[in-house]
């Protein structure tokens, strides 16, 4: 057994050391495990001592590099900065319990529902994290089902959903010259509606959406669509063919399967 470094310890310290360890394999006490203990024991009473702000920030540290969004990151600073730190930020993440947990949402449950539900579900995960990380032992005060869901009501019921009155057609372009004029809405309201009122979509079914056909060829996707044989003011015929049809009559986005299987039904192959 170690007793460590002679320009560390002092002779005489090292004979109380020696004293010790004879003391405890006199009482039938591994020594070397009685001190890998003891210093267990420090390393878990440091942890402990770590603070629910301190665990926070640990967590968002190590977890906002897969936030892209760089709102919610903001989003998890505010809400802990505002409604959980002046309550219990200062105090050691080992001692957060259900009274401390219901005192921070029981202020705003009532009145901000949404907000409470995810100031909630962040407080659970930075405990489920300080738990992990040894900092913390026992059941998760913060946990909805079967814990506070006992002691809150549902979100839901709480305040009912209204939603906006519907926007009259006629209103419309005003709406959308007042959705552009907005800096910060202004690359989400180019996609929605294109200057002649055409919608526009994302993906292959946009291409569809924004080259309407027009006899020879359809969309700039890269393949080429025969126009149908009947002509664009035939029966049936809108002059616009909704891109959903075009999804359905060309069999665009099916699987190989579903397309052998359509042209069986075209053919009345059994």
């Amino acid at each position: 057994m170690a007793l460590g470094l002679a320009s560390d310890v002092p002779l005489k310290r090292a004979r109380e050391l020696a004293g010790e360890a004879r003391g405890l394999r006199a009482e039938g006490v591994d020594p070397i495990e009685h001190r890998r203990e003891q210093r267990n024991a420090a390393r878990a009473k440091t942890a402990k001592a770590v603070t629910f702000k301190e665990a926070a920030e640990q967590f968002i540290t190590s977890h906002e590099a897969g936030w892209k969004n760089p709102k919610h990151r903001q989003q998890w600073k505010n809400t802990l900065a505002t409604y959980v730190y002046p309550v219990f930020g200062h105090l050691p993440v080992a001692e957060i319990d259900t009274a401390l947990v219901m005192k921070v949402l029981a202020s705003i449950w009532a009145t901000k529902p949404e907000t409470a539900s995810r100031v909630r579900g962040r407080i659970e995960v930075i405990l489920d994290a300080a738990k992990t990380q040894g900092q913390r032992s026992g059941e998760n005060p913060a946990r909805w089902k079967g814990h506070v869901a006992n002691l809150l009501s549902a979100k839901r019921k709480v305040r009912r959903v209204r939603h906006h009155p519907a926007l009259p057609y006629a209103a419309i372009p005003a709406f959308m010259g007042a959705l552009r004029a907005r800096p910060s809405l202004k690359r989400t309201s180019a996609g929605i509606l294109h200057p002649d009122g055409r919608q526009e979509h994302g993906g292959h079914q946009g291409e569809l959406a924004r080259d309407r056909p027009s006899g020879g060829r359809l969309g700039d996707s890269g393949r080429a669509y025969e126009a149908r044989a009947s002509p664009p003011c035939a029966p049936g015929w809108s002059g616009r063919r909704d891109p959903e049809s075009i999804f359905r009559q060309d069999g665009v986005g099916l699987s190989r399967r579903r397309q052998a299987r359509r042209q069986a039904d075209v053919r009345g192959d059994a």
